[in-house]
C-alpha cells in the first residue's frame, strides 16, 4: 500500500505545533519556535530521504490531462519555465489534449488563445522538492501531434530529454545553465532548434531521412559522424540538405560544452 507521506508531514507539523505549545502552557518550555524549527528541519529531512526509499510517495500530484486543445487553435506555442529540474518531453497526449503529463504543487498552468494560436505557459520550481515537486521525482510532458507546436524552454541547471521524433515541432528554443540534453529531432516536419547553454552535454539524435546542418559558436567539443555528416564551411550537414524539402537547422551557443551528433 503507498504511503501517503504529503498527509503524514501536514499532519505531523500540526501535532508537534499543538504538543509544543501545550508543554508551553504547562511551563515545560518558554519559546514555542525555539524548538518548532529545530523539529520541523529533522522532519523534513526524514521526509526527503522516505522520497528516496519511497520514490514518489512524498510527493503530490499526478498524472493527468494539462491543457485541452482549443478547437479554434491552428498552432500551438509552449514555454515551459523550471528551476533545477528533471524534464522529458515526448508525443501521444490523448486526443483533445495538447499538454498531458506530471502535476505537482509547484507547477502553475496556464493556457489561452491569441488568435488562432494556442499560447500556454507551464511554470514550475525543481522537480525533487518535497511536497512541491511532481509525482515522479521529473516533469513529463506528453504533447499533441495534431498541430504544429513551437517550444520555449527556460531551464536552470537539468536534465533535460526531448523526444521530438513524432511531434510535428516547427521551432523549440532552450536556454539553460549546466545542463544534460537529450535530443531527438521531429521525422517529418520543418525544425529550427535554438539552444544557448551554460557548459552543458548535449546529444542530438537525427533519425535515419531526417535532413539536418548544425552550426556552433563558443567553446564546443564535437563527436559527428563524419560519414553521415559532411562539414560544410562553418556548418555540419547531412549530405541531401541543400535539397531537401523538409529538413532541421541546429544552432547551438554556449560555453564549455560537449556535443555528440548520432
Amino acid at each position: 500500500m503507498r504511503l501517503k507521506l504529503d498527509g503524514l508531514f501536514w499532519g505531523g507539523i500540526l501535532i508537534l505545533l499543538g504538543v509544543l505549545f501545550f508543554l508551553q502552557a504547562a511551563g515545560f518550555i518558554k519559546d514555542v519556535f525555539g524548538w518548532f524549527w529545530p523539529i520541523m528541519l529533522m522532519l523534513l529531512g526524514l521526509f526527503v530521504l522516505a522520497g528516496v526509499f519511497w520514490p514518489g510517495a512524498a510527493r503530490m500530484g499526478g498524472v493527468k490531462a494539462l491543457v485541452s486543445l482549443d478547437e479554434n487553435a491552428k498552432s500551438a506555442r509552449i514555454d515551459l519555465d523550471f528551476g533545477a529540474s528533471s524534464l522529458w518531453v515526448s508525443g501521444g497526449a490523448q486526443p483533445g489534449t495538447l499538454v498531458y503529463g506530471t502535476s505537482g504543487t509547484a507547477l502553475e498552468v496556464k493556457s489561452h488563445l491569441a488568435g488562432d494560436v494556442q499560447e500556454v505557459d507551464l511554470d514550475a520550481g525543481p522537480s525533487f522538492l518535497p511536497f512541491l515537486g511532481s509525482a515522479s521525482g521529473s516533469w513529463d510532458f506528453q504533447l499533441s501531434d495534431s498541430i504544429p507546436l513551437t517550444l520555449d524552454v527556460d531551464a536552470g541547471a537539468s536534465s533535460m530529454t526531448f523526444d521530438l521524433a513524432d511531434l510535428p515541432v516547427q521551432e523549440i528554443r532552450v536556454d539553460g545553465g549546466a545542463s544534460t540534453i537529450n535530443l531527438t529531432l521531429p521525422k517529418s516536419s520543418n525544425c529550427r532548434v535554438k539552444m544557448n547553454m551554460g557548459a552543458a552535454t548535449i546529444n542530438i539524435t537525427v533519425p535515419e531521412g531526417v535532413e539536418m546542418r548544425l552550426g556552433m559558436d563558443g567553446m564546443m567539443s564535437l563527436n559527428i559522424d563524419e560519414k553521415r555528416f559532411s562539414h560544410v564551411g562553418s556548418f555540419y550537414q547531412t549530405g541531401g540538405y541543400d535539397s531537401a524539402q523538409t529538413r532541421v537547422d541546429v544552432d547551438l551557443d554556449g560555453g564549455a560544452s560537449t556535443v555528440t551528433v548520432s
